[in-house]
């Protein structure tokens, strides 16, 4: 099995060589700052020597979200308004506290009503931005392309941010839309024993990995069949098992990576969200029974990337204990990569493994060319 030994591992962190061969303009993304430059192959060396303007300073989480916030309505509007194949609305659904929480609900145009005839799986999607920014427009696009390959209800629900709300109202205002999503999936058009996935990226994966342990620990009904976890923040060195401790040290050799999230970045959304990591809402790790029983996971992983052996460890542990996983890596890229340099090969190949592994969990095979195209209608949409 590949990454079973620290050099392999290691190895992941050398920089892509696609991305230092780029000898184009390319609007890229450091530290959250967008800079339009020419990069050349010695990517590394010139971010290093050329003046560039100071850092974000994330311990400014207002200035962080508002630029989070204009990337995100950009992104919307570059993909433009669904077509006449999707349906998007909103709605509010309740909190445990008594507040409301915003949902997009993404549905293919079809009879609104579920029938055993009909397999229309449902989502939870769970957006990034460590727990400081991020909204439930996030995931708009993937919300699209499932509608249209798998038939699917997918609900990209929101959770409350940090730090205003600190550990854990994230985690339980996702755990809330899991349940209301599995309460109503037949009201919402789903057919949930066709598949129920929750998933995100980043802190998105985070919320999802812990709402999955706790669907399992209360029996929910409808069962989590599947979870998707996309570059996840989920462990901790602490709880990581000494047969595994080897594989686990990207947050060292990662975290003064030129580009993208770093260790310092990483800390300061940590200073904000302020978590308990011996809770069981930190991690599935930290279950009275983690790993036993877990539906099955599709993982993502970069190289390059602070978080890697969060992933890359987790699925390994998964695995171990039984449970189907299905890992795709990419070598020497930061912190959800595709986000941030899109005109990659190896982005595109990430927003089309993001549609396979979706099928992977729901028994559905995906070629590459039905990702392909479902992934650009999406962005000619």
């Amino acid at each position: 099995m590949a990454y079973a030994d620290r050099a392999s591992v290691e190895k992941l962190g050398e920089l892509d060589p696609e991305l230092a061969e780029v000898s184009t303009p390319l609007l890229i993304h450091t530290q959250h700052r967008l800079i339009l430059d020419l990069l050349t192959r010695h990517l590394i060396q010139f971010l290093k020597n050329v003046q560039l303007p100071p850092p974000a300073d994330y311990k400014d989480y207002a200035a962080v979200r508002h630029d989070a916030h204009l990337r995100e309505q950009a992104a919307l509007q570059a993909i433009g308004p669904a077509g006449a194949d999707v349906s998007e609305t909103y709605q509010e659904i309740p909190m445990r506290d008594g507040t409301s929480s915003k949902m997009k609900l993404i549905r293919p145009h079809s009879p609104s009503s579920s029938s055993p005839e009909q397999k229309r799986p449902l989502i939870v999607l769970f957006f990034g931005g460590g727990f400081v920014t991020g909204s439930c427009e996030q995931l708009t696009a993937y919300g699209r392309s499932f509608a249209r390959v798998f038939n699917a209800v997918t609900v990209c629900a929101s959770y409350r941010l940090a730090p205003e709300h600190p550990f854990p109202q994230a985690i339980n205002d996702a755990w809330d839309a899991v349940q209301w999503a599995a309460a109503n999936a037949r009201a919402l058009g789903a057919t949930p024993e066709h598949g129920f996935v929750v998933g995100g990226v980043s802190a998105g994966a985070h919320v999802s990995g812990v709402s999955a342990q706790l669907a399992l620990d209360v029996a929910l009904d409808p069962p989590v069949t599947g979870q998707f976890l996309s570059v996840p923040a989920i462990l901790t060195e602490a709880m990581v098992p000494d047969a595994y401790k080897e594989l686990y040290f990207s947050l060292q050799q990662n975290a003064d990576v030129p580009v993208g999230m770093n260790g310092k970045v990483l800390a300061a959304f940590v200073e904000h969200w302020k978590p308990d990591s011996a809770s069981p809402l930190y991690s599935p790790m930290n279950a009275v029974k983690p790993l036993v029983g877990m539906p099955p996971a599709y993982i993502q992983v970069d190289g390059m990337d602070p978080l890697r052996d969060d992933g890359l460890v987790y699925e390994k542990m998964l695995r171990d204990h039984g449970v189907a996983t299905r890992l795709d890596v990419y070598p020497g890229l930061p912190h959800a990569h595709w986000a941030f340099f899109p005109m990659l090969k190896s982005s595109v190949k990430a927003s089309m493994d993001i549609v396979k592994g979706m099928g992977w969990l729901l028994g559905h095979e995906v070629d590459d060319e039905t990702a392909r195209k479902s992934m650009a209608v999406t962005l000619a949409a």
